[in-house]
């Protein structure tokens, strides 16, 4: 046939359905008007793959394919693959189904729709259809939304067109509030870390009132004193005057604050007098711990 129009794919027995292959064959036929009953056959038999024209010759048997009228090849090929169906069986089916997860309100009142064929509703498809759609809804706002509608004026086309509208505004404001959680989490306050200072530590750095040395001399009676300098705060082996000459005994090892001796005694003969004292940031430009203790003046 020259100019044909369309394309009809071959018939697969065991990967097609032949009530679907029939229909298209049908289409094809009416486009290209073809009504020859011969040429109709034709196109039934180069359309047919190698299993399916041989199980076709095995139905019409003892009958020649080539010989037999259309009619009777696409009745034959009906009551094959078509068989009976149980009325009750489809109508089960219809009543029994409900919206899968994550199936699309569309794509579930379209199988509502394929489940009903076989049902004989007649006049009542509509109001059954709605009705099976409205029961089989998921859980959720679609579903309460339809309880509350009338359903004296509710079509099965309606029910579904309200069921998407309160579909999509569920979606959009998921989205919205998904949109606003992710901004917020963008331009959220930025977190300072939070540092834990050693207060004790910071206190024995500061400057000493009467009070605070009226408070700690119980404590620092308790302690030795440092034979190099006479404070309490540390040992002699640690002093920065351990190695001091002192003034007025002449021995190395303490300050004059820190000497044994009196003034008016005699050292090897000598009669110590009244000398200045010594000042304890001498060589150590006052960095020392020892120097600040002394360097302290109270206000009066």
């Amino acid at each position: 046939m020259a100019g044909v129009i369309g394309n009809l794919t071959m018939f697969e027995p065991n990967a097609q359905n032949w009530e679907l292959f029939g229909s298209k064959l049908k289409q094809f036929l009416a486009l290209n008007k073809i009504e020859a009953s011969e040429e109709k056959r034709a196109v039934l038999i180069t359309h047919l793959s190698d299993d399916a024209y041989r199980l076709l010759i095995n139905l019409v048997h003892p009958g020649n394919v080539e010989e037999t009228e259309y009619d009777v090849l696409i009745k034959t090929f009906n009551k094959h693959f078509l068989p009976r169906r149980s009325t009750f069986a489809d109508k089960d089916r219809f009543y029994s189904a409900t919206q899968m997860a994550g199936e699309a309100l569309e794509d579930f009142a379209a199988r509502l729709r394929g489940l009903s064929v076989y049902c004989n509703f007649g006049e009542a498809l509509d109001v059954l259809l709605r009705d099976r759609f409205v029961l089989g809804l998921a859980l959720g706002p679609e579903r309460d939304r339809l309880f509350e509608k009338d359903a004296s004026n509710l079509t099965f086309a309606n029910a579904l067109e309200l069921a998407q509208k309160v579909s999509c505004a569920r979606k959009s404001k998921a989205a919205t509030a998904t949109g606003t959680s992710q901004e917020g989490a963008e331009v959220g306050i930025k977190e300072e870390p939070l540092y834990h200072g050693n207060i004790s530590k910071w206190r024995s750095r500061a400057p000493r009132t009467r009070r605070d040395v009226a408070v700690t001399e119980p404590e620092d009676d308790a302690r030795p004193k440092c034979k190099s300098c006479g404070l309490r705060n540390h040992l002699s082996e640690k002093c920065f005057f351990r190695f001091h000459k002192c003034k007025r005994c002449l021995e190395i090892g303490h300050i004059s604050k820190a000497c044994a001796v009196k003034k008016g005694q005699k050292v090897n003969n000598m009669h110590i007098e009244s000398m200045p004292e010594e000042n304890v940031s001498d060589g150590c430009n006052g960095s020392c711990e020892e120097c600040q203790v002394f360097s302290l003046r109270f206000p009066n």
